[in-house]
């Protein structure tokens, strides 16, 4: 009976660890990386992707103070844009805010970076019409 036991505790130790394993395995290859190829890095200098041209009005942004995004988009057809955030060297969610069309093919909205506690923080963005996606970044210091 105590062998029994014993065999019985080290397969559930070895699939216990297998599984543990494979779980941190897969959430570290969904970490975001800052390809430069993929993504566009936003200041006061536009940045083009793919006939989309974007800048802020600040080249250092900072956590909890308002920047302006500006979009040129002529190509699209919708009356607002999404932009979803994700922290590149820290998870801290997915903020996501809305840019509203100052006119057909100009977009503007306001955001406001969330707060973190390193001393710089880059933000990897998924800006979309609907139908479209591009592929911002903001790199924030304190």
């Amino acid at each position: 009976m105590r062998t029994a036991i014993k065999i019985s505790t080290i397969m559930l130790a070895l699939l216990a660890g297998f599984f543990f394993q494979h779980f941190f395995a897969s959430t570290e290859h969904s970490r975001p990386t800052l390809a430069k190829d993929k993504y566009c890095m936003l200041s006061t200098a536009p940045c083009t992707q793919h006939d989309v041209t974007m800048s802020l009005n600040s080249n250092t942004p900072h956590p909890l103070m308002p920047v302006l995004l500006t979009v040129e988009w002529p190509a699209t057809t919708s009356s607002s844009l999404l932009l979803e955030l994700t922290g590149l060297e820290m998870e801290m969610g997915k903020p996501v805010f809305q840019l509203k069309q100052l006119r057909p093919g100009v977009f503007q909205g306001e955001v406001i970076m969330p707060a973190c506690t390193s001393s710089s923080m880059t933000w990897l963005g998924e800006l979309s019409d609907g139908t479209q996606t591009v592929y911002p970044a903001i790199r924030t210091t304190r």
